[in-house]
């Protein structure tokens, strides 16, 4: 088994001991990595001594309020944040914090601090947002019927489109309800296709005339097809892309 400082090394962790001035007692090549003080410092027993704080470029109010945080510290009560800042290299980071202030057997004060770089992980959760938004930008957009049924037949996805197309007030009427209580849709053996696809994995296409819980009257075409939600999953979600060709059948039956 690797030794604890390695393990946390590469954890992509540090864990540091500092005086409650901020000046560093014990240090691990964790620090290094994180703070990028490579080429500055070749061991972790040179940043002994030396200010924590100075290692992230931080401004004079930063690293008072740094000293603040330290000096209202509870004892054996963990504190814990984020900071963005700006390592020896010139580079931008965001690191995740965690205090704890002890008090050792000869009565000495000091503080454990265990680090993390989360700069990667902020930004992927940033990114994610962002295709979050654009994908429901898109969704709700779209000139055509949108909607995504679960393996147990609950509606994740049914854009304004469809809430147009059925005459209803808005997507919450439908999303997360079981699309076979829908009884109307049954009636017209549009769920049976919606089963076949869910089941069997076979895509599914047609046409049908269907009144709305609304009592509107529409035609719409639609194709289903199987899609597995990720790679790890055997479980398929129905994908139906529907559209109201009501106006073409009346002006067909005229």
């Amino acid at each position: 088994m690797g030794k604890p400082e390695n393990i946390l090394r590469l954890s992509g962790l540090s864990l540091l001991t500092i005086k409650e001035d901020d000046t560093i007692i014990d240090a691990d090549w964790g620090a290094i990595d994180i703070f990028e003080l490579d080429g500055v410092y070749s061991k972790p027993e040179e940043l002994e001594s030396k200010k924590l704080f100075n290692m992230m470029s931080l401004r004079d109010a930063e690293r008072k309020s740094f000293l603040e945080n330290i000096e209202r510290m509870q004892l054996n009560k963990l504190f814990a944040e984020e900071r963005d800042i700006r390592t020896l290299k010139g580079n931008q980071k965001k690191i995740q914090i965690n205090y704890l202030k002890i008090i050792n057997e000869e009565k000495e004060t000091s503080v454990k601090v265990l680090t993390k770089d989360v700069t990667k992980l902020r930004a992927s959760e940033q990114n994610l947002q962002n295709i979050n938004i654009m994908y429901r930008t898109l969704i709700g957009a779209a000139p055509i019927g949108i909607m995504l049924i679960d393996k147990d037949g609950v509606i994740k996805e049914f854009n304004s489109y469809l809430v147009n197309m059925f005459g209803a007030k808005s997507e919450e009427e439908f999303i997360d309800k079981n699309i076979f209580s829908f009884a109307g849709l049954q009636e017209i053996n549009f769920l049976s296709e919606v089963k076949t696809v869910i089941k069997d994995k076979k895509p599914a296409a047609g046409e049908k005339r269907y009144v709305t819980n609304y009592g509107k009257s529409i035609y719409f075409s639609y194709v289903l097809v199987p899609i597995f939600i990720n790679k790890e999953s055997t479980e398929v979600s129905a994908f139906g892309i529907i559209e109201d060709r009501t106006k073409i059948r009346e002006l067909a039956d005229k």
